[in-house]
């Protein structure tokens, strides 16, 4: 409240039950400091995802916040068409009230949208789902993660949690198509069947080729990726 400003930062998300949540921030700067904050300020359950219900819970928070309107210089959200619709996304409705605020699309989320512009090639496509189903194999079973310990499940949303997944997978290549030729021959019926897809798949040259090219651009992109998701960065 003693800033002179601030800007609202705010994702959807869905916890562990499924139900949508809106996680809602708040970035200053701190006069007393002299730095720039990001806090967290909570959840808020939204029961539809239009793009008014979602404006309508964060104009709320705002107010529960006791936070004067005209102060407000920014919105940062994602891209898609509910919160940055030019004439009827959530930013276009909030700014209709909080007339000094600017949008800003996550630099973070334009930067996935081109690395997923990339996943659309087949071979790429069709590699990440290899990689993720052979990780599911192992994880999915206490028996067989014993096998391949050091692998880590693929995050879908943190750019940096997935590298490490494609870090480890790539590290522990070998053994992980040992372990698939050895299950492929001593597991259930169902797990030999799986086991047998996947080895075959995993050592072809068309995946290994593109593999590598992941984990190339994965290497490349990820200290990107941890500038842009720096409290300390500019919003623009």
């Amino acid at each position: 409240r003693k800033a002179m400003c601030y800007a609202v930062m705010a994702d959807e998300t869905a916890d562990i039950s499924g139900k949508e949540q809106l996680s809602i921030g708040l970035r200053f700067f701190d006069q007393n400091q002299e730095v720039i904050r990001e806090e967290f300020v909570g959840f808020q359950v939204i029961e539809k995802q239009d793009a008014e219900t979602i404006a309508n819970t964060i104009d709320s928070s705002i107010i529960s916040f006791n936070l004067m309107p005209e102060n407000c210089i920014g919105f940062g959200f994602d891209g898609c068409s509910t919160m940055a619709g030019k004439e009827n996304g959530v930013q276009a409705i909030l700014r209709r009230k909080y007339k000094k605020a600017f949008f800003f699309h996550c630099s973070s989320h334009r930067l996935n949208l081109v690395v997923n512009d990339l996943n659309k090639v087949s071979e790429i496509r069709n590699t990440i789902a290899t990689v993720k189903d052979t990780i599911n194999f192992f994880r999915e079973s206490p028996s067989r993660k014993q096998f391949a310990p050091n692998i880590s499940k693929m995050c879908e949303t943190r750019w940096s949690e997935k590298h490490k997944a494609i870090e480890r997978f790539e590290k522990h290549f070998i053994e992980v198509v040992k372990s698939l030729d050895l299950l492929s021959t001593t597991g259930n019926n169902a797990t030999r069947k799986s086991a047998y897809q996947l080895h075959s798949a995993i050592t072809k040259s068309s995946f290994i080729v593109s593999f590598i090219v992941i984990a190339k651009y994965s290497a490349f992109l990820t200290p990107v990726v941890n500038i842009l998701q720096k409290k300390s960065i500019d919003m623009v």
